[in-house]
């Protein structure tokens, strides 16, 4: 009962569970099966997969429709419309496990929220798969509906991840990529007032702090019209993995250890971390009114080189590409303080998650196929479109990516992943407390420790509740 509950609240409440990103295009749910290969293949599989072959399987499987995953290269003909990649996932995963029939159920993504998913659980349909963005799958872990893959998964497999882009002990999903946030910066502007050499050197591409000020106030100095040296926001929690960012490099993190029942940013570390952009704020180093600014201004004023460098996922480089002034990207790290290790990145992880059943061969088939997913041609295919990194070892060097996404890769894969929230059950709750505090903070109505404690003292009421 408890779960219905949540679920129908879930519905009501269709904006909690935000990806900045996802277009929100209009598209009829799909249902599909993907029916048993000839007999040929049968036995040849049934040789391969021993106990697979045994008994019928049956699964359901649903997934967003990401738009991006439309006309798939390589594809077009194949992926026309939300789902059809999927299809062909499914597809090519039946052939080897002909015993198994997957029902595909495609997430109408018009309203960019899992209600159609939430409507379904509470009439009693519990699907046994789910790929999605890690911000919407982690709210069913806090449900208690999703399975724990540790021991169903092939070890070899889950340590193979980036580091920090899976928790090995609750592997509630598995990720087919991750778009890692990074600096991005506007060389031309740099090569334009002569302070290229205030970068982090291409070979290595981090920094700190003191080092990232001074970039930042050499574009100030030279007093470039209508030019910005970088952009903070805080009119919403949209694209607030951005600023958010800036807090690892001092050591500060919203939750210690995986432990997300309490947030512990109320230390010293993040009284630093937000005392630095509030400085920075107050040094004139940011764009005017960060408190009413929120990422689509950072998306217009990135395009048309009113700021020099911002926080953001490698499809900045599209926007610099394709800006009426087409200009040079740069991808570096966060700063970090002194005697502080390079922070690690953050990221917006695409994934795949399954459902408990009370059927444990539905559990182990659910297994094999996310596993299957991960690691295969797909998770590339995928990932392309999307715009993600792989983050799984043995697909390293199988992505077309230009010069600066392999280097926004590499500090990913140096640095590692921080799970700084998502994962958190209840973490469409948190942030817009956070960008309440944050308001507050460049308003000047609270100094940076009143904005870290109250956070923290309004961010645990709600985990204790």
């Amino acid at each position: 009962m408890k779960k219905i509950i949540c679920l129908m609240l879930s519905v009501l409440l269709l904006g909690s569970l935000l990806v900045g990103c996802t277009p929100k295009t209009s598209s009829a749910s799909q249902s599909a099966s993907a029916q048993s290969a000839a007999s040929s293949q049968s036995s040849q599989s049934a040789a391969s997969s021993g106990s697979d072959a045994e008994a019928p399987v049956h699964l359901t499987f649903y997934a967003y429709g990401f738009q991006a995953l439309v006309n798939l290269p390589g594809y077009e003909d194949q992926t026309k419309n939300l789902g059809d990649a999927y299809q062909l996932i499914i597809d090519d995963f039946v052939k080897e496990h002909p015993n198994v029939t997957i029902d595909l159920v495609t997430i109408n993504p018009a309203g960019g929220g899992t209600e159609q998913m939430d409507v379904d659980l509470a009439s009693g349909e519990t699907p046994n798969l789910y790929y999605d963005s890690l911000l919407r799958i982690s709210k069913y872990n806090g449900l208690d509906y999703l399975l724990n893959m540790k021991d169903y998964v092939d070890p070899s497999v889950v340590s193979g991840f980036t580091k920090g882009s899976v928790e090995e002990d609750n592997l509630f999903y598995m990720p087919t990529g991750s778009s890692p946030m990074c600096l991005c910066v506007n060389k031309d502007i740099f090569e334009k007032i002569g302070a290229v050499d205030l970068l982090p050197p291409s070979d290595d591409r981090n920094w700190t702090y003191d080092q990232f000020t001074a970039a930042l106030q050499a574009v100030k100095d030279a007093n470039l019209d209508g030019v910005y040296p970088t952009i903070l926001w805080a009119a919403n929690q949209s694209g607030d993995a951005c600023n958010m960012s800036y807090l690892w490099g001092y050591g500060a993190r919203f939750f210690e250890n995986g432990d997300y029942s309490k947030v512990v940013l109320n230390s010293q570390a993040g009284y630093d971390a937000l005392s630095f952009l509030n400085q920075l704020s107050a040094d004139g180093l940011t764009v005017p009114g960060a408190a009413g600014l929120n990422d689509d201004d950072m998306w217009a004023m990135w395009q048309g080189s009113q700021v020099a460098i911002t926080g953001g996922y490698p499809y900045l480089e599209t926007l610099a590409k394709e800006a009426d002034s087409p200009f040079v990207p740069y991808f570096v790290n966060y700063p970090h303080a002194d005697g502080e290790p390079n922070p690690p990145v953050a990221p917006d992880t695409h994934a795949i998650s399954v459902f408990s059943s009370d059927d444990e061969a539905e559990n182990e088939m659910a297994c094999k196929f996310a596993e299957y997913l991960v690691s295969s041609k797909w998770a590339v295919v995928i990932s392309q479109a999307l715009g993600d990194m792989t983050v799984l070892s043995s697909l390293d060097g199988q992505l077309e990516m230009s010069e600066e996404y392999t280097a926004a890769q590499k500090i990913m894969n140096d640095c590692g992943i921080i799970s700084y929230g998502p994962a958190c059950s209840k973490w469409s709750d948190l942030r817009p407390l956070y960008a309440a505090e944050l308001q507050a903070m460049f308003s000047g109505t609270k100094t940076p420790q009143q904005a870290v404690d109250d956070f923290t003292a309004e961010a645990n009421q709600v985990l204790a509740d």
